[in-house]
């Protein structure tokens, strides 16, 4: 039996006005046959130098964004992933010979249909099993040749003469993106087929034209279950495309729809993109990797799903800011620091002053050790005492003696030069702690160095020290807070640590009013002192009255005042976790 299966006609307009078919061919296939079929070409009688027709769509990739010494950037799909995808394809193709549909909310249906879109080098487009006007207009514009459509889920109205072809997910294999999508990977098809934009075996093929009606279901079709529960989570971290033609797609984490279509997008136009946590863009260390290896510097940067109003500021950062000691934007979690407390000018205040900064890293390091037990990283530390409480007024009368900056700084630039975080504690006396922080601004805005409050020598105006316990407002530590948080921005830093020493509840008495920004970790430190079983009354009672959430905990160990010195074991036991711990 013979079946007739193209039929293709070109023409052009000769000399005497009228349409003649350049070439007429017609192929035909013997299903019998091993044999390659033959074409037959009938050409008219002619003296008419003619061309062919133009290609379909020859430039589907819209210019590339100028480079700038700041990328643009571009909100895309805050709500709807139908939408998202046709902004996203907007943004990136003219016109395209392909385009992929499948419906959002079927995971394995989303894989499948990314991996023929990569494959195709067209769109993704996200359906809806109602239809969707924005995908049929943006079919419209781009003006295919043929619509992919992967799964039953969905209903599409096709431009023009386009062809429709419904292929069934569980035929192709998803290997281009498998990485983008987070959970456990999906079963394995036991006879995959190859992606490739030609229809599989259990695929229908279909030509219809704007008005046609959707292809029946095959009897044997896998509809999907309205019922069922879609969770489709994109890994963090997980990126594609190689960068080279400088746009960056970042992607919300819990969209995995949203991100297949970026990222085939980024595939096919040479940029890239990176799955983000949508809360914060700076919280994985995978992902400021991800997006430092591109192939340049991005010219233009889309923020696709529902991220954070925060990315304004945090985009410079992750672009290219400093790192922490260590690696990474944020502090915590994944991260213990262990430090030493004390001044440079003498071992009386702590056992930080009881060597140089070359010994006091050798020594610290020993220590600090243990303290990865749990398998959080540890990041070594000094808290340098910068103001000292003193019973003098002293020639201000601040009862508070600064220390000069110059003999602070080779401790900051030996923590610098080997990878120690640094705290510069503050004991005010009668002055405010913002007055005292901005002594010390330019150490400040070093991406390795943070600040600690201590209550206990913030004393009012009538006040001397060790005759009673001092204590700080909110409204105060709020001010050191917005100044530090505004350092942090200015100068696209990482995250920084803000430290309040507490151990009595009246130290900071409306702590429930601190605010705690995003540019800073706000940690509160027990640093009582005594018999273990005092220490852990102390704590509880000072964990307990934490209001909300984003506070981190803090542990402070001394070896003359504690008896004995708790161990470290004895630190990694407490709850809540505490990821910074300090030897006095």
């Amino acid at each position: 039996m013979l079946f007739s299966v193209i039929a293709v006609s070109a023409s052009c307009s000769v000399s005497d006005g009228v349409d003649r078919p350049l070439i007429s061919t017609t192929t035909t296939i013997d299903p019998a046959s091993t044999t390659e079929p033959q074409a037959t070409t009938t050409s008219p009688t002619t003296t008419t130098t003619t061309t062919l027709p133009p290609e379909r769509c020859p430039e589907p990739l819209l210019p590339e964004s100028a480079e700038g010494a700041v990328p643009s950037t571009t909100r895309i799909g805050t709500d709807e992933p139908g939408t998202a995808s046709v902004e996203i394809s907007a943004a990136t193709f003219r016109c395209s010979d392909v385009a992929t549909v499948t419906e959002a909310t079927d995971p394995d249906a989303v894989a499948a249909a990314a991996e023929l879109a990569v494959s195709s080098g067209g769109p993704l487009l996200l359906g809806s099993p109602g239809g969707s006007a924005v995908v049929d207009r943006e079919l419209r514009r781009l003006q295919p040749e043929r619509v992919i459509r992967v799964g039953y889920g969905v209903r599409v109205e096709l431009p023009g003469e386009a062809s429709l072809e419904t292929i069934s997910p569980g035929t192709v294999t998803t290997d281009a993106l498998a990485g983008l999508r987070a959970g456990p990977p999906a079963p394995e098809d036991p006879a995959p087929a190859t992606p490739s934009t030609t229809t599989t075996t259990t695929a229908t093929t279909t030509t219809a034209t704007t008005d046609a009606g959707e292809p029946d279901q095959p009897e044997d079709g896998d509809p999907p279950d309205p019922e069922a529960e879609r969770v489709m989570p994109a890994r963090v971290g997980a990126a594609a495309g190689d960068g080279s033609r400088g746009t960056l797609w970042l992607a919300a984490h819990d969209d995995y729809a949203m991100a297949a279509a970026a990222a085939v997008a980024a595939i096919a136009s040479g940029g890239r993109v990176v799955v983000v946590d949508a809360a914060d863009l700076r919280s994985n260390r995978e992902v400021v990797t991800a997006v430092r290896s591109s192939g340049q510097p991005p010219a233009a940067v889309f923020l696709v799903g529902d991220i954070t109003e925060e990315a304004d500021w945090q985009l410079p950062v992750l672009l290219g800011g400093h790192e922490l000691p260590g690696g990474g934007l944020l502090l915590f979690p994944g991260r213990r620091m262990v430090a030493f407390y004390g001044s440079p000018l003498t071992p009386l205040l702590g056992v930080l002053g009881e060597q140089d900064p070359d010994a006091t890293i050798d020594r610290l390091a020993a220590v600090a050790a243990p303290y990865g037990a749990d398998g959080l990283d540890v990041l070594p530390a000094f808290e340098l005492i910068a103001t000292v409480a003193d019973v003098r007024a002293g020639p201000d009368g601040n009862y508070s003696n600064e220390l000069d900056p110059d003999l602070l700084r080779p401790w900051i630039e030996a923590a610098g030069e080997h990878g120690l975080y640094v705290l510069l504690d503050l004991q005010p006396g009668r002055t405010d702690f913002l007055t005292q922080a901005k002594r010390f601004e330019e150490f400040l805005r070093l991406p390795h160095v943070g600040l600690a409050l201590d209550p206990e020598w913030r004393l009012g105006p009538d006040e001397v020290h060790l005759e009673q316990f001092g204590s700080v407002g909110a409204d105060e530590v709020n001010a050191v807070a917005a100044w530090l948080a505004d350092i942090v921005r200015s100068e696209n830093l990482p995250q920084k640590m803000l430290l309040v020493h507490q151990f009595r509840l009246s130290m900071i008495p409306d702590r429930e009013l601190i605010e705690k920004p995003a540019e800073l970790a706000m940690v509160i430190q027990m640093d009582g002192q005594g018999p273990i079983e005092s220490k852990y009354e102390t704590w509880n009672a000072i964990t307990a009255a934490a209001e909300g959430e984003g506070w981190w905990w803090g542990w402070k160990n001394f070896y003359d005042e504690d008896s004995p010195t708790p161990t470290p074991e004895q630190v990694l036991d407490l709850q809540p976790t505490a990821v910074y711990v300090s030897y006095q």
